[in-house]
């Protein structure tokens, strides 16, 4: 179910930030700001659950219980490339 929602806060971020780079973000307040700080919101949400959630060690056929383990492999890993979807490029320029 979260997976659904990501890809469709990720769809809704692919066609609307390029539109509102090319002419201009909404107010704030507006509807259309509200959805994307919705957006930004779930984006933070997926990086923090990602710092806890638990996969498997390919080495040993098992699931990580560790937190440094988890965290420390998320962070080295996938974290860069949540964290470049998560900065709202648009706001920043």
């Amino acid at each position: 179910m979260w997976q659904n929602i990501i890809l469709l806060v990720c769809g809704y971020s692919t066609i609307l930030y390029p539109y509102y780079t090319a002419n201009e973000f909404p107010t704030l307040g507006s509807r259309p700001s509200i959805l994307l700080l919705f957006c930004e919101t779930v984006y933070f949400i997926d990086i923090v659950i990602n710092f806890f959630l638990q996969d498997l060690d390919v080495d040993k056929a098992s699931k990580r219980d560790e937190l440094s383990s988890i965290a420390s492999r998320y962070f080295y890993g996938e974290f860069s490339y949540d964290l470049v979807a998560f900065l709202p490029f648009g706001l920043l320029g």
